[in-house]
């Protein structure tokens, strides 16, 4: 009786929170008038056939008369559905007669159950049995994978991944992020294994022989794309929270002992987050599970995080330390999920910014103060891990608002996109530097306490920024409307700065859009806000900073300096999203500025420079000359980022240019990195060293290998004759060694102005080093390690030669998925065309891997024609999808479309300027 009243106040409670917090449009394809409220979902799974059976039982109301219960099913073998009605004493007298049950295979994918008479408001009960096979062939729903022990260890696993609507390929359920409810897992299966979930274990008991019952807590209210089973025998280290949380992390005992970096950056995020927002974790655990062969590097499922291999267990020593950072920011972004995603959820996926754009932004704070490093997480990693990447993408005409309309599962999946994760995060920051951290802190707890363990919508989220900041801020711009420009617009604006006079400056806005190669798409112009935005205006000069923000709405806007100046360079420290241009003037000032004193602008700053003066020449908005010009600052620059924004840039144009321009490129690389390696005799490998400078030793290192500067290849060989020391990044740097070492390079003279005899000298050096690919390559079937295997892969794609690519790209088919990408991917960079024929006469099987994948089948299609700068190529990439089914790519396709089509006309504008400039700059003459 009391199970029965807490739950009729249960649905009371929910009914509330349902007509509160309803919002706009679409929300679902299971009507309003049902609402799950309780799950059992009870599975009986064997390892050993590769098989279960189960059943949903789950209790949910019903507030208006309706002739069917639809609920989520795809491809289970459903075999016996009882619907019951819930009586005052809960027994059987209600069931209720069905008449059919229906597997809609459409776009829906939902079992129609229908009763013979219609049903009336109350309380039901469901019971769906079913069984299906553990796939392995896939990695969502319930499917198989094991990792590979060379100690023998045991390592067969059977877990699930749901995200964003996979729940339903698993166990029938209401599988949409705004039915919440709570769940209880009961899983029978094989002794010799255990059995994790959500939830704490209740408790283990034997039912036969070899099998066990693992029964789990009843979860607070969840959305079914964050439940999770897992059977496996992994062993684990923990520890606990300052509140008595348990944490830990998972592995075979043979890596185990590499799990403590990530054990401490969980616990301490944990901590931290608590405190911050002010709202304490709901739940008694938080359990990181590492998955071999995992479709996303990580997901956020409430109480057990599910992440790739090595970010749970981080070899140091083996993976490098811009490896070791991506892992300390993947998981600061699932810990924040559990607040930005688990206790609030998007209310549909047109509102994935507030789970994805958050903790794609809050990652960096929380990975500032919690791990031990002396980066500015908060804006020089951001920038450099996001915004170069976001301004470009979103500089596309085939671009997309932050919000954005999807009803089915085909549209869905294109939304976990870089829009969504790097612009939604970087619009996520912006509101942080411009309401500033108390208002933005407060907001966001106000937020998390107002809809926990319920739903909500962006626009729910940008009220509640504007209703805090009107509280405890005294802010002269209308919060709301600054931020809807921003979300509802896609691309971005380009700001124009011009000093009037010593006390004036003139700023102006348009939309920034590179539509180089747009003639081949229809250019559509569908802004609510006729693609002007509000502008939090920020600006540093010759004679002070201004971090005042200052809301520009207008077109064009006057604005008063503090004080007389010569020159103004806006937007201090990258961190408002948009672009800044300048007349040649000021551009002449700041460029002294920069070869006078560059620390004069934070390296953020510094950043914005180069990334800025990149776009505005792809607009051409400034010559190749002034952008090459100001790279000879960099022979100052100590600072990792600047150096890997340019090397970025620098890359992406010698993959589709001439080779000549590419020798020139390459000189002049030499020339800038030449001053930083005549310092290599002084550099500290240790781990002791700060996570920046050891950084920046490999992001010179490696840049001085790709150019085959002399004293890069120096270093690399004199490590061969040191010995082993496992506390440095010695192990990572003799592993380039394999590559790029063992033989004796002559270097390239400045003055060698004939590349063609240089092509010749490459030609012979990479026949002397195909042996030692070839070592590398037979060694590759025995590793093990996923990440090991990912960054050797990596480094064998690194040789000039098309047969070893072709063989390579074969051998790739039979590795795992993250293998096959990454070799495709780093292929592709040298050898574009022998990327995309082999992707093409392999199509069927990157498909079957990809192409229901969340995110890999986009990323897979962009790495591929990224680098394709021809018509003939244009009309082949065409042709070939519109014969072939992109799956979750289809995005993609149409984004990679128009990034060839902008090769096209770059090289047309472009690439001999590059040759010429390049070619000057490295002899050393000037602009």
């Amino acid at each position: 009786m009391l199970y029965l009243i807490c739950i009729l106040l249960l649905c009371c409670l929910e009914a509330t929170l349902t007509t509160e917090y309803a919002t706009h449009g679409f929300r679902g394809h299971i009507p309003h008038y049902i609402k799950p409220l309780e799950y059992r979902i009870e599975l009986t799974i064997s390892l050993a056939k590769w098989k279960y059976r189960g059943a949903t039982k789950v209790i949910f109301n019903v507030t208006e008369p309706c002739d069917q219960i639809p609920i989520h099913s795809y491809g289970i073998n459903i075999t016996r559905v009882d619907l019951i009605r819930v009586t005052k004493y809960f027994d059987r007298g209600g069931r209720v007669p069905i008449s059919e049950v229906v597997e809609d295979k459409s776009r829906d994918m939902v079992l129609r159950i229908y009763p013979k008479e219609q049903l009336q408001p109350s309380l039901y009960y469901l019971m769906v049995e079913f069984n299906r096979t553990i796939r392995s062939d896939v990695t969502w729903g319930l499917y198989q994978t094991q990792w590979r022990d060379p100690g023998g260890w045991d390592n067969k696993m059977a877990v699930t991944h749901f995200s964003p609507d996979k729940a339903r390929e698993a166990y029938p359920c209401f599988d949409e992020p705004r039915l919440k409810a709570r769940f209880r897992f009961v899983i029978v299966h094989e002794s010799a294994y255990n059995a994790l979930s959500n939830s704490e274990l209740e408790h283990r008991e034997v039912v036969s022989p070899g099998w066990v019952r693992s029964t789990f807590a009843l979860t607070k209210p969840l959305s079914t794309y964050l439940t999770i089973v897992a059977v496996t025998n992994y062993r684990y280290i923990s520890d606990y929270s300052k509140r008595g949380v348990v944490t830990r992390v998972y592995g075979i005992p043979a890596t185990l002992h590499h799990s403590q970096t990530a054990l401490q950056i969980i616990t301490n995020s944990l901590d931290y987050l608590e405190e911050y927002l002010g709202v304490n974790y709901p739940t008694t655990k938080l359990y990181l599970l590492p998955v071999p062969d995992m479709m996303v590097g990580a997901m956020e499922n409430n109480g057990l995080v599910t992440s790739t291999v090595s970010v749970a267990n981080f070899n140091r020593a083996k993976y490098g330390v811009i490896a070791e950072l991506d892992s300390i920011l993947v998981l600061t972004h699932e810990i924040a999920h559990k607040w930005f995603g688990n206790l609030v959820t998007n209310d549909w996926w047109d509102s994935i910014h507030v789970k994805e754009g958050m903790a794609s932004w809050l990652m960096y704070p929380v990975a500032q103060n919690v791990a031990s490093n002396n980066l500015n997480m908060k804006d020089d990693v951001a920038i450099f891990n996001t915004m170069v990447k976001a301004l470009e993408v979103d500089s596309k005409v085939s671009s997309r608002p932050i919000i954005s309309m999807a009803k089915y599962r085909d549209e869905i999946m294109p939304l976990f996109d870089y829009i969504t994760y790097f612009k939604g995060g970087l619009v996520g920051r912006m509101v942080y530097y411009t309401l500033g951290p108390e208002v933005y802190r407060a907001a966001l707890s106000n937020y998390i306490q107002k809809y926990k363990f319920s739903t909500a919508t962006t626009m729910d989220l940008i009220d509640m920024y504007d209703t805090t900041s009107k509280k405890l801020g005294k802010f002269d711009f209308d919060v709301k409307a600054f931020i809807k420009t921003y979300v509802l617009q896609k691309n971005y604006p380009l700001v124009t700065v011009m000093l009037l006079n010593k006390t004036h400056a003139w700023v102006g806005q348009e939309r920034y859009i590179n539509d180089l190669g747009y003639g081949k798409f229809k250019h559509y112009d569908d802004s609510p806000y006729n693609y002007t935005w509000h502008i939090p205006f920020t600006y540093v000069t010759d004679s002070c900073r201004n971090d005042e923000v200052q809301m520009l709405t207008e077109k064009e806007t006057i604005v008063k300096l503090k004080k007389p100046s010569r020159w103004i360079k806006a937007n201090n420290h990258y961190r408002m999203f948009y672009r800044v241009n300048y007349n040649m003037t000021n551009w002449d000032y700041i460029y002294h500025q920069l070869t006078k004193n560059h620390t004069y602008f934070s390296t953020a700053e510094r950043v914005q420079i180069i990334n800025d003066l990149f776009g505005l020449e792809a607009t051409r908005h400034v010559d190749t000359g002034l952008v090459l010009h100001f790279l000879n600052y960099l022979t100052h620059e100590e600072e990792p980022w600047p150096w890997s924004v340019v090397w970025d840039h620098l890359k992406s144009k010698t993959s589709f240019s001439s080779p000549a321009t590419r020798h020139a490129l390459k000189l002049f690389v030499q020339s800038l990195i030449e001053p930083h390696l005549q310092k290599t005799s002084t550099w500290n490998t240790s781990y002791d060293k700060p996570l920046k400078d050891r950084l920046t030793q490999t992001v010179l290192l490696t840049m001085g290998l790709k150019v085959e500067h002399p004293l890069a290849l120096q270093y690399i060989n004199s490590l061969a004759t040191q010995p082993e020391r496992g506390d440095t990044d010695d192990y990572f740097f003799k592993r380039l060694h394999r590559i790029y070492g063992r033989y004796k390079r002559e270097g390239v003279r400045k003055e060698d102005r004939d590349y063609e005899l240089e092509l010749l000298k490459d030609t012979m050096r990479v026949t002397e080093h195909i042996k030692t690919w070839e070592s590398l390559f037979s060694a590759l079937g025995s590793i093990t390690d996923p990440s090991e295997r990912a960054r050797t892969c990596e480094i064998l794609a690194g040789i000039k030669d098309r047969n070893s690519h072709k063989k390579l790209l074969q051998a790739s088919l039979t590795l795992p998925k993250d293998e096959k990408k990454q070799v495709l991917s780093s292929v592709a960079a040298i050898y574009p065309r022998v990327a995309w024929k082999f992707f093409k006469d392999n199509y069927d099987a990157y498909f079957k891997v990809f192409g229901n994948d969340q995110f890999k089948m986009a990323i897979l299609i962009e790495v591929v024609v990224q680098h394709l700068s021809t018509t003939k190529e244009y009309d082949d990439v065409q042709n070939f999808f519109k014969m072939h089914d992109a799956g979750t790519g289809a995005e993609a396709v149409k984004q990679g479309l128009e990034t060839i089509a902008t090769n096209i006309k770059w090289k047309d504008l472009f690439h001999h300027n590059y040759k010429k400039y390049a070619f000057a700059f490295a002899r050393g003459k000037s602009y």
